[in-house]
Formats: C-alpha cells, structure tokens, sequence
C-alpha cells in the first residue's frame, strides 16, 4: 500500500489472493501485489475513507416480519458507491439517495424480534448503528364501528383489530383531514370525528407506511328526535316515548333520567318501530328526590350506532295513589250519572284520568281524597274494570262498574193515600235490579 507499506498476502487461487490494509491516512493510495523483491504489479487505486458514517434517526423503526419495510438512514458520510445494510446477519444493497440519506428494504425474518442496523460502504466493512429496527407481525383490521354517522354530529370511530401497537395508528385521514387517535392499543385506534356531506373516505395507514386501507363512511342527514314531557311514578316502570325518523332495529338506546340531587340514571330503550323507541323510567326514583309531585330533568341521551344525541323535557314525579273505594257500582244509573273514587294522593295533574276497561274519562271532581268521573255510555249488562291515574301508570281499583239499563216508571198503584203515611205502594215499569241501595224517594 503506497510504496513502503507491506502487509501479507493470502494466496487462494492463481486468480484471487487477499491483504488487509494497513493503518494510513485518509485519501487514495496505490496497491501493488508483489511476488518476489524484484517483481511488482501494475498499481490499482485504494481510498481510506475518513471513519464512520455517522447515522442522525431511522424511520420507520417496526415493520412486518415478513420483510419488504422501505426504511430510511439519515445522517452523513454516505457515498454514491457500494453501500449495504445488514439486519443482525441478513445483508441487504442500499439505495443511495444523497450523501445524508440511503434507503435499505428489509429482508424477511422468520420470527418476531428487534435486530441491530449495520451499515457497510464497501460490502467488507459493516459500521454498527445505535439504532435497531423491530420485527412484529402485520396489522390485521377487523371492523370499523360504527358502519355510519350523522351530519354534523360528533362521532368516535373505532378501529379493531390485531397488531396495531407502535405500527397502526399516526396516520389517520378522513377525506384528507388527519385525525389524531386519542386512543390506541395492540387490538383499538379510536379517533373523533364530525361529518360533513354524504360520505366520508377514512384511510388508516400504518406508521410505516407500507400497511394502507381505504373505507368509505356513509353520511346520514340528521334525525328529528321528540321525546315525551309528562309525569311517572316515583317508583319507575313509566313507559317514556321517543319519536323520531329512520330508526333502526339494532340502534343501541340509552335514556338519560338526570334528578335534582344531581343523580344521573341510565336505563335501556326498547325498540317499537322505525320512528318510535320508549324507555321504562328507573325504578325508586324516590332514592334520589323524596318530594312528592317534585319535577326534574328527563335528560334522554339517546346513543345511536355510537352516535349521541340530545333530547332534553320535564318529568313530573308522583307518588302511586292509595285507592281506598268506589261507589256506586251497580246502580242503575242514565248516561249522566258518574261514581266516586276515595283514596289518598289523588291530586290533580295533567295525567289524571278515569279509565273504565281501555276508555279514558277526564275527571269532574279532583281533590287529594276524592275523583268523580261521568260514566261512559255502554250496553246494558256490561261490566268494565275502573282505573285511576295521576302519574301516567293506571292502577286498578279492585272494582268493577256493572251498567244497567235506565230505569223506567209505568204506573203506581194505588196512587194517592193518607198523609199520616203507612199506605203500601205497587211500583210498576223496566230494568228494576235488586240491590242494597234500592230505595223509593218521595
């Protein structure tokens, strides 16, 4: 090497020998093959490089064991020669892009681990970098949730699948916007979202780059929701209405009952129809606000494939009545007449209601101890159940009402007797019944 620099060669073949250079300072010097002390070959050039190349960041750092990763070396000292990467004992030809930037591709490896980067600048000597690359199986998507959303109305989309774990989620765009995940495990990226339009493109690319997928996002105009303000029971079971349009049977619904102690109570909506859901109210609402007839919010929070909505009304709480009788029951009575409910917690509400079997009267007379409802016409001989409500939930007062027919005088007889009384007094006509109450009034 130059002219005094002698190193022992390794004889191999007529055609092949080998030398390992000397210390000399950096630059090109010339290489002579000598046999003897008197022969010398013509000279080839060799350059010493001045050391290392030195490596500034790697990315990516992960990507798929089953190899093909495009990763990229920044740093400096890179030259436009022979340059190769080498994965613990798998050596790979880099590209050379810049003397700051060369790009290898990651050759297979059979199982999953994290392996040492080399870099080499002539295939002989490999320069070991403080960084390493990890080896993890690819990511599997599985499903996206929900399938939809609504115009304008904020959604969190959920991403589930497998080995998502520093490899799946830096890159996430919906329609070109990227979305920072506020969530993300090996199996979940969560990320929010407001759509806009009839449709959204979400892409989910890897951190990598080399894992992509596109999805289309359907776009819904948003539903008129109209939950029902009235009043319930302090002890639940209150069936409470929502309307709204396009419903579906798989919507999960939530009602959101909010007390003025502060107390929030979900319970589980039941699906009726495209434009119809009803929650029960919670049970012993009592728990929480302890004053009879006490009004608090019925905040509905109705959740729709993932997407929230708001309905917001007043519920009025009442206690259950205390039914204590009914009178008349079986008194022949015209289409006028009406009977008497007597109980406790009998006031006045805007869901008080007479209920004979399934027709509602509106009361005559309503006091916390007394009801008076008119009869509703019916056939003669027809026996109805009697309800009462206050609350909206309609309680059975253990009677029934017998109709009877109009009673019909046709003639006394005799008709005229003494006024000191005692005379007996034949009463003739139609639809006389015997009963306890049965009397003639003069």
């Amino acid at each position: 090497f130059g002219t005094d620099a002698f190193v022992p060669a390794t004889f191999f073949n007529s055609t092949f020998v080998k030398c390992t250079t000397p210390p000399r300072s950096v630059g090109p010097t010339r290489v002579f093959l000598v046999a003897n002390a008197l022969e010398r070959s013509y000279p080839k050039i060799f350059t010493f490089l001045p050391g290392a190349p030195k490596i500034t960041f790697i990315k990516p750092r992960v990507g798929t064991m089953y190899g093909g990763t495009i990763i990229t070396l920044h740093g400096s000292g890179f030259l436009n020669k022979t340059t190769n990467c080498k994965f613990e004992v798998e050596t790979v030809k880099a590209t050379y892009i810049s003397p700051n930037i060369v790009l290898c591709k990651t050759p297979p490896m059979n199982v999953t681990k994290e392996v040492t980067i080399w870099l080499s600048r002539n295939n002989v000597d490999y320069f070991k970098t403080n960084y390493t690359f990890v080896y993890t199986m690819p990511p599997i998507l599985r499903k996206v949730y929900p399938q939809f959303g609504i115009e304008g109305v904020n959604v969190s989309v959920t991403i589930s699948g497998e080995n998502f774990e520093s490899y799946f989620v830096t890159n996430t765009r919906v329609s070109g916007r990227r979305r920072i995940p506020f969530w993300a495990t090996s199996e979940q990226v969560i990320f929010s979202m407001q759509p806009r339009g009839t449709q959204e493109d979400i892409s989910f690319t890897s951190n990598n780059n080399e894992f992509s997928r596109k999805q289309i996002f359907p776009v819904k105009k948003r539903p008129v929701w109209r939950a029902t303000s009235h009043t319930g029971s302090m002890y639940g079971a209150t069936k409470y209405f929502i309307n709204a349009n396009g419903l579906l049977n798989n919507t999960v619904t939530t009602c959101q009952f909010a007390t003025s102690s502060g107390a929030r109570i979900f319970v589980q909506a039941q699906y009726i129809n495209s434009t119809t859901l009803v929650c029960l109210t919670p049970q012993d609402m009592t728990r929480f606000d302890t004053t009879h007839g006490a009004t608090i919010d019925a905040d509905t929070l109705i959740t729709a494939d993932a997407i929230n909505y708001h309905q917001s009304g007043n519920f009025t709480l009442r206690s259950n009545p205390f039914l204590e009788g009914v009178f008349p029951l079986t008194t022949p009575a015209p289409r006028s007449s009406y009977i008497n409910i007597t109980g406790v917690e009998l006031s006045k509400g805007s869901q008080l209601w007479c209920r004979f079997g399934d027709k509602d009267v509106a009361p005559r007379v309503a006091t916390d101890t007394l009801v008076q409802c008119v009869l509703p016409a019916e056939k003669a001989g027809t026996s109805l159940p009697i309800f009462l409500t206050n609350n909206g939930e309609y309680y059975f007062t253990g009677s029934y009402y017998t109709f009877q027919a109009e009673i019909k005088l046709n003639r006394l007889v005799p008709t005229f007797g003494t006024p000191d009384g005692g005379t007996s007094v034949t009463i003739m006509g139609q639809n006389f019944v015997d009963s306890p109450e049965l009397h003639c009034i003069f």
